[in-house]
């Protein structure tokens, strides 16, 4: 029989990731790694209609079918029609996860990733159990999944290489049996990018539903209005931020060539961070986590750090350690992380599998501690 077709807003469907109003005719937006759509549907063929647009980086998508990776693919630009699964059993409830493999490319800031509908045969669509447990993870090219996919031996930037299935988010939300939602950026840190730009940081983006993106369409899907975190409340924020701006410690000055605007953090004798500079990214830590909990009221709050060094540890420590204590917030914990040994590396020398699992195993740990579960 032929299939017919169906709007995503006239489906039951569980939505994955930060979004703004969906209350327009664009369809669904994947701005964020690990992005996507949760879908039970009883039929024996169902495909997915999602419309891409992009520059240089393509968006990457994975297909669970009732808990199992069945695909991985790049999107062309234009719309696509994805086979979820076909020739399966009537009347049996599929459940169909659809996950943005790709973060947001922010050197790409007009890219779009949209899903649109959904083909289907005469099977229904069922209403999707709410989420009761809510996980938000935070972070940078770690957390984005980067260097998961691919060879160890691919030393060129692009979409290919970044992973959402096989990431420590998704990891420790699937064992958990969470929803999970990421806001990272692959180069961005504390208070400045790994080449000392500080206009790249998370926390001046972290308020908004996707703020580097552009162009019409964006703004139309409301990329850079205020994140309702009341429509998403999560019980516990992960976030893993500091490596960049270590690298930073090692990079020349920033100059913005437009305006003369320069930045830099700086290193004394023996090539160590100056302690002004490390006092500077203290306190930056610390007003990045009264931000957190003030979107994020009841949450248990993890600021993680160490899978690519961790010569910034005693600082970020210090930081988190002393907000817990000054602030009286027994939710907030310091939680160091393995680094990835060289044989358990991916590509462009970023963490593999074996690497985001083993961090995915201790935060699986503490959260269960502090959540109770």
């Amino acid at each position: 029989m032929p299939l017919q077709h169906v709007p995503i807003h006239d489906v039951h469907y569980l939505s994955l990731g930060r979004h703004g109003d969906l209350r327009n005719d664009l369809g669904y937006p994947l701005f964020w790694t690990g992005s996507g759509v949760g879908l039970d549907y009883d039929g024996a063929e169902l495909w997915l209609e999602i419309e891409a647009s992009y520059n240089e980086y393509e968006p990457w998508i994975s297909v669970d079918v009732d808990g199992t990776q069945v695909s991985r693919l790049a999107l062309d630009r234009g719309s696509n029609d994805v086979c979820l699964f076909r020739g399966l059993d009537t009347g049996t409830i599929k459940h169909v996860r659809v996950l943005k493999e790709t973060q947001f490319m922010h050197e790409d800031p007009s890219q779009t990733c949209i899903v649109r509908g959904l083909r289907c045969d005469d099977g229904q669509f069922h209403p999707l159990a709410s989420p009761t447990l809510r996980l938000e993870f935070v972070g940078d090219s770690i957390t984005s999944g980067e260097g998961l996919e691919g060879a160890r031996t691919t030393e060129h930037y692009c979409s290919m290489i970044f992973g959402a299935r096989h990431g420590y988010p998704c990891l420790v939300a699937d064992e958990m049996n969470a929803d999970f939602c990421v806001i990272s950026q692959a180069g961005w840190g504390i208070v400045c990018d790994c080449e000392n730009n500080p206009h790249c940081t998370i926390p001046s983006i972290y308020e908004r539903v996707c703020a580097p993106a552009r162009g019409k369409t964006n703004a139309e899907l409301q990329s850079d209005a205020p994140y309702r975190f009341d429509d998403w409340p999560a019980d516990a924020v992960i976030i893993n931020l500091g490596t960049n701006d270590a690298t930073a410690f090692l990079w020349h000055q920033w100059t913005d060539p437009s305006t003369g605007e320069q930045f830099e953090l700086r290193t004394g004798k023996n090539h160590e961070p100056l302690p002004e500079d490390l006092e500077f990214i203290e306190t930056a830590v610390n007003h990045f986590l009264r931000t957190v909990r003030k979107r994020n009221p009841h949450a248990v709050i993890l600021w993680c750090y160490g899978m690519l060094g961790n010569r910034l540890e005693p600082i970020l420590r210090r930081a988190v350690e002393h907000h817990a204590t000054s602030t009286g917030d027994g939710l907030v914990r310091y939680v160091p992380l393995p680094a990835c040994s060289t044989d358990d590396l991916g590509a462009c020398q970023h963490p593999g599998r074996v690497c985001h699992q083993s961090a995915a195993a201790i935060l699986v740990r503490i959260l269960r501690e502090m959540l109770h579960r």
